[in-house]
């Protein structure tokens, strides 16, 4: 791969810029159901190329482009608005639409020879989005599928690697199209199995590194002459091809060929027009449209951070969107593609292409903005597991929650099972851009005395989720000094606002004010209502963050619980049972089986012990040699441990998470 196995996370755009081109990005994307359901048939569920208006003689109902369906539907369906645009009946519309496509033979378009590898390509790509939305195909239709992806690969292999039409020379862009269409397929049931052998995917990566170097040659010994985007689809090529021949010269070759494409960015923010593709007997000639390259550049380096340092370039292509928008007698607006010189009004592939490059570019910002807010905070930018993972979470040991009636529940099990996994199961929504389902668990309060381990569980629960830790303390916001707090604050959460799959951890932010004026919960509860939580509320309103917040003090935060919609879950994190001490620690289990100890009165104490205080003193208890020193260490530990002191001027830790138990909340 382009990045290699150390990824760099460097943004080129500032906070302030990325969210203005978050903001522009959206703004485009909200019309985008109503733009492309002007060209819909709503005969068939596909779309007409052009406007009725646009169209010689109109556009007769049933009688719709394929190609264009085939870039319009797929954007619909990986940005999750089929169902919105498919009417009432999503599932019918997907079976009817795939019914008239897979029965209408052979594969055509505009005059092009039957079954040519573009049509092909296209329309194979519009039957996999439709299986996307649960479309299961006949046994006919199956035989169809797999008959046509045959076709593309005879045409790599009778091109040794490379795909053309007509006689025409062979381009990356052709090739790079019947490549991501066969990669795609499969692992689909039925039709799909690997019909790249090693030895085609060696001659696609020769041709597509032999183009890279070329046009890089051309481009420096004359501009007027090179093809940006058959540049730009022979790095994705090299990229996806590449596999254990990235060595760190192909890898440095790589990246400087996304600079040299980049470089060939206009001002106004568009590409100067490659070569032609192929010629359409019926239209003339066929050329590559700049963001229908984008939509395979950032779906193809999604993961890599290789695009952020270039968020400015992608940021004047937005702009050239909003520059060049059209609108449409329907409501909404389109795109001109500049496809065919003499087609100067919108068409629907290039305008769901315009809204495909939007999408995706939002999807790049959410990443970047994580990115800009750690460097804000001051922490290191580290890559977190993309997959999610509970390795860290089940590594905490458990700790009781003892309810007001007596039940007494697990901790992690009220975590896992009551926040955590109703975010888990719409993590590939959350990867689209979508919201969190109304009524998901978001928001924590995890309390209790210090030294409990609320850190560590706000850390495994973003591992739990794939996410980054956002971690916010009192430093943070009083950084600037007391007098700019409000300030601080107001900024900060402004940058929450754009933040998305993020989990972020207040961590005793009630100590903030707590050691600005003493013991004065007033003031503390004041500061609290009146400025974090309406902000803590509107960060909830996103829908695409979970957020925690630990105290060791929750009396302070008793008029934000008591209203509902701000904390899911009200949860106490109390020392680790005795129980799992006993497991992580079997070698003090081994002594007390040993020295006759009774049960009872010492795992009530080891029960009371913080995991840091239990630790200490766990080869003292191994190796006690009777009841008395085992007993007298045990004891000493207890009443010198956490819970023991002072909570408060009237109460112990124990005394008072006692009197808290009324205030838990498990989000069930």
């Amino acid at each position: 791969m382009i990045d290699g196995p150390i990824r760099r996370r460097n943004p080129a755009l500032s906070f302030d810029e990325l969210a203005e081109l978050r903001d522009l990005s959206r703004q485009i994307l909200v019309d985008a159901v109503v733009s492309l359901n002007n060209y819909r048939d709503a005969q068939s569920g596909g779309y007409f190329h052009v406007l009725a208006v646009d169209a010689p003689g109109g556009n007769a109902a049933g009688d719709f482009s394929k190609a264009s369906t085939a870039t319009v539907v797929p954007f619909l369906v990986r940005t999750g608005r089929w169902e919105e645009a498919a009417g009432d009946h999503p599932d019918t519309a997907a079976a009817n639409l795939a019914a008239h496509v897979l029965t209408d033979q052979p594969w055509t378009s505009a005059g092009l020879p039957d079954d040519n590898p573009f049509t092909v390509g296209f329309l194979l790509e519009l039957v996999g989005a439709l299986l996307d939305v649960g479309v299961v195909l006949s046994a006919e239709q199956n035989a169809i599928c797999s008959a046509k992806l045959d076709v593309l690969k005879g045409e790599l292999d009778a091109g040794d690697g490379r795909v053309s039409i007509q006689g025409e020379l062979p381009n990356s862009y052709l090739t790079q199209l019947a490549t991501r269409v066969l990669l795609d397929w499969e692992h689909r049931p039925d039709v799909g199995g690997n019909r790249i052998s090693d030895a085609l995917a060696e001659k696609i990566w020769n041709g597509a590194i032999a183009s890279v170097h070329s046009e890089i040659a051309v481009a420096y010994a004359d501009p007027s002459g090179s093809d940006a985007f058959e540049l730009g689809y022979a790095v994705l090529l090299a990229n996806t091809f590449g596999r254990e021949r990235l060595r760190p010269e192909a890898r440095r070759m790589l990246r400087h060929g996304l600079q040299v494409f980049f470089s060939a960015q206009r001002d106004d923010g568009s590409w100067p027009r490659g070569r032609r593709l192929f010629s359409y007997p019926l239209y003339g000639n066929a050329y590559c449209y700049e963001f229908e390259f984008l939509t395979q550049l950032l779906v193809e380096l999604a993961d890599g951070h290789v695009l952020l340092p270039y968020l400015g370039h992608l940021s004047r292509a937005i702009v050239h969107l909003t520059d060049e928008a059209v609108e449409l007698p329907g409501g909404g607006y389109g795109w001109a593609s500049g496809h065919h010189r003499q087609l100067t009004y919108p068409e629907s592939w290039s305008t769901a292409s315009g809204f495909q490059v939007a999408h995706l570019v939002d999807r790049l910002v959410a990443e970047a903005v994580t990115d800009a807010i750690l460097v804000d905070l001051g922490e290191p930018r580290l890559q977190v597991t993309a997959a999610p993972s509970w390795d860290r979470f089940d590594a905490i040991l458990d700790s009781p929650v003892n309810l007001a009636g007596g039940e007494t529940l697990s901790a992690k099990s009220v975590l896992r099972d009551n926040l955590l996994e109703p975010v888990r199961s719409q993590r590939q929504g959350l990867l689209e851009g979508k919201e969190l389902a109304p009524g998901t668990p978001m928001s924590a309060i995890l309390y209790g005395p210090p030294g409990t381990s609320k850190t560590t569980y706000a850390r495994a629960m973003a591992r739990a989720l794939g996410w980054q830790l956002i971690s916010i303390d009192p430093s943070h916001l009083l950084r600037r000094g007391f007098d700019q707090l409000q300030a601080e604050t107001s900024r900060l959460f402004r940058m929450l606002s754009y933040a998305e799959r993020v989990v972020v951890f207040f961590d005793e932010i009630d100590e903030l004010v707590r050691d600005r004026f003493g013991e004065d919960e007033e003031a503390t509860s004041r500061f609290l209502t009146t400025s974090m939580l309406p902000r803590i509320v509107r960060l909830r309103e996103s829908r695409r963050v979970l957020f925690v917040v630990a105290t060791n003090h929750l009396e302070v935060f008793d008029a934000a619980i008591a209203r509902p919609g701000r904390f899911d879950v009200v949860l106490p994190v109390m020392p680790p049972s005795a129980d799992a001490k006993l497991t992580r620690w079997p070698q003090v289990k081994a002594k007390m089986d040993e020295l006759n100890i009774a049960n009872a009165p010492a795992l009530e104490q080891i029960g009371v012990l913080t995991y840091a205080e239990y630790a200490s003193i766990v080869d003292a208890l191994a190796v006690a040699p009777d009841q008395q020193t085992f007993a007298q260490a045990l004891e000493q530990a207890a009443n010198r441990g956490t819970l023991a002191q002072q909570a408060t001027k009237e109460k112990t830790w124990t005394q008072l998470m006692d009197d808290q138990k009324g205030k838990i909340r498990t989000g069930a």
